[in-house]
């Protein structure tokens, strides 16, 4: 298990992660490069392009000079990170600097740079199965992906899914009925539940020792260019992607190619298997 840092020392480093988050100075691909010439965040505005970097000095001054929505992310991060005292659940920041971050995270060509986790973050060393799949599917679609999810589970498979309607839900479910912990990754941030109707399956996931997860800062309302975002965090998380009755064009067949150009398993149920 991650284990949460103090909070006074969280700051810097969430400082530090939400600027890689938000800065554009730097491309995709410059932000990997620092992120990994580096041992941490705060290595990552010195005077000078760590070694390694690859970054041009002018680039570099524009990459130093501060960036207006961290202030208002780091506020709201660390008022979530402190937490209702009314809620029994932990709450960390697991950064792409840690120790503990997911392998398959790391091979991602945008890894995040910082998940806001609420509940227990499984053993980065437990497999996980992704399992995702059509919002209107049909009866015998939810039954299948609740059965594999619960087959899968009770076999020390994590089962990770993206809390939406239809699939993701029933996908969870089958976990939660193994008993098992499953993962539910957000295309909002971590103070929202989206959809709406699922605050009660949000609790579940929490009470049989799943986690909910984000890469975003806590208040930040789902948007659609988020959820492909976040399809590529379930394909990068899982050794394998399971498909159920997806449309031709949908955010599970993204999910499909984001762990197909990772070469992971890609695995299908179209239709009825009875």
């Amino acid at each position: 298990m991650t284990q949460s840092l103090p909070h006074k020392s969280v700051h810097p480093w969430l400082a530090a992660c939400l600027h890689f988050l938000f800065d554009k100075a730097l491309s995709a691909p410059q932000r990997l490069a620092l992120a990994q010439a580096i041992e941490n965040p705060l290595q990552a505005f010195g005077p000078e392009a760590p070694v390694g970097s690859g970054i041009a000095p002018s680039v570099w001054q524009r990459w130093l000079e501060p960036s207006e929505p961290v202030a208002t992310a780091i506020a709201s991060a660390r008022q979530w990170l402190t937490g209702d005292p009314t809620q029994h659940h932990p709450r960390c920041v697991l950064t792409f600097w840690d120790a503990a971050y997911p392998l398959g995270l790391r091979q991602l060509p945008r890894p995040p740079w910082m998940l806001l986790i609420e509940g227990q973050l499984p053993s980065a060393t437990q497999p996980a199965l992704a399992i995702v799949g059509s919002r209107p599917a049909t009866q015998a679609g939810l039954r299948r992906a609740r059965e594999f999810a619960f087959a899968m589970a009770e076999r020390g498979w994590l089962i990770v899914s993206g809390m939406a309607l239809g699939i993701d839900a029933a996908a969870h479910t089958g976990a939660i009925h193994a008993q098992s912990p499953t993962l539910a990754v957000l295309g909002c941030g971590i103070a929202h539940t989206y959809p709406k109707e699922h605050t009660n399956l949000r609790q579940r996931i929490l009470q049989t020792g799943g986690a909910i997860v984000s890469e975003y800062p806590p208040d930040t309302p789902p948007h659609p260019r988020f959820f492909p975002a976040r399809n590529r965090l379930i394909a990068g998380w899982s050794a394998g992607t399971l498909v159920v009755e997806a449309a031709i064009r949908s955010g599970s067949l993204l999910t499909a190619q984001f762990a197909y150009d990772l070469g992971r398993a890609v695995m299908g149920i179209p239709g009825s298997i009875d």
